[in-house]
């Protein structure tokens, strides 16, 4: 084996020690409540320069917003996209000088577009087709590196490497059964959950090209699970009669062997919390727990081996879906989730009132 091989399948195997490095984390907010305010509809929400950054479809067209840290509007919208799109068919991903938009269009287009400051910026000739699900992946260890673009078109799932000028690259396929919503960066690979099989995990490079195969679990699981990795390795989290976590390390071995948490959940987030030196401190994983009257979404907290150190409660309605979890530097989120309307009004329609929760580093 030459040397380049040598070390390339090194940090491969140990990605806490070279690929997967943090960044210096930033001084933690000097105050959090873990407070629910009305939001506006939608899955895109990302942290960004210091503030929330949300993607919201309005109409006709297409805006970015901030939000501060308790979820609240701040400033006025900045359209990107004068062309209707897909409900909820939107992401958002920061860059180290901006973030990028995909959106897809009631036409049936991917359009990508990559936002700085109030300067909005379409590559040339970047047409992008889907028709399933699609996500922007972006490189947080790697904020020079292409953001990963991850979609379904004809059956396939597919990767484009995304510039932050927001010119994607040429297509790359990837593996059968990888869902979009199960990719995250893993330094300057990308890791995904597959779940047809059970739950595996794939290390993957940047033509979509399986560099790993990690076999969590061997039970079925319908819907696609959350995966989260840092330094010290990665965690997945599943749904099938309750709510799963397991963990695996840098090596792939596993760590954190599946462990159920309490019944009647579902698993809606999963968040890596660093301590002060970018290491591990904490696993954060964000459930529904459903009862006869209510949902009510929980945090576990559980210690960086994965034994559970607190549960408490975040908020509580009659029903409840979540669109979307993104998080901040310090371990906390942004949870985007909406009580359907039915439960309202008595109509029958499937849109649902929307909601911010803050959870707190």
């Amino acid at each position: 084996m030459t040397r380049p091989r040598a070390r390339l399948v090194a940090c491969l195997l140990l990605a806490s020690s070279c690929g997967s490095r943090r960044p210096t984390v930033p001084p933690r907010p000097a105050r959090c409540a873990s407070e629910t305010v009305a939001g506006l509809r939608t899955r895109a929400v990302a942290w960004s320069q210091g503030r929330w950054v949300a993607a919201i479809p309005e109409g006709q067209s297409l805006a970015l917003r901030a939000f501060n840290d308790r979820g609240e509007v701040q400033g006025d919208a900045l359209g990107v996209l004068d062309e209707p799109v897909r409900p909820q068919d939107v992401c958002v991903s920061p860059t180290d000088v901006g973030v990028l938009v995909a959106a897809a269009t009631q036409a049936g287009d991917l359009r990508v577009l990559a936002v700085e400051g109030d300067t909005v910026r379409e590559a040339e000739d970047a047409r992008v087709s889907t028709d399933g699900d699609f996500a922007l992946v972006p490189r947080p260890d790697e904020p020079s590196r292409p953001a990963g673009l991850v979609y379904l078109h004809r059956g396939q799932t597919l990767l484009r490497l995304i510039n932050r000028d927001g010119a994607p690259r040429a297509p790359a396929t990837c593996p059968a059964g990888l869902s979009p919503r199960a990719v995250t960066a893993w330094g300057d690979t990308f890791l995904a959950a597959t779940h047809r099989d059970g739950i595996t995990l794939l290390v993957l490079d940047d033509a979509c090209r399986v560099q790993r195969r990690v076999q969590v679990s061997r039970d079925p699981v319908e819907a696609p699970p959350a995966v989260a990795a840092d330094g010290d390795g990665a965690v997945v989290t599943w749904t099938t009669d309750r709510a799963w976590i397991a963990g695996v390390d840098g090596e792939g071995a596993l760590r954190i062997r599946p462990t159920a948490l309490e019944p009647d959940t579902t698993h809606a987030g999963l968040v890596l919390a660093p301590d002060a030196r970018g290491r591990r401190a904490e696993i954060r994983v964000i459930a529904l727990r459903r009862n006869e009257i209510q949902s009510r979404m929980e945090l576990y907290r559980l210690d960086a081996r994965g034994t559970l150190r607190d549960v408490g409660g975040l908020t509580a309605a009659p029903s409840m879906l979540v669109a979307a979890v993104a998080d901040d530097p310090w371990g906390g989120a942004m949870v985007a989730w909406g009580r359907p309307e039915a439960l309202v009004s008595g109509a029958t329609s499937p849109r649902a009132l929307p909601f911010f929760s803050r959870v707190c580093p």
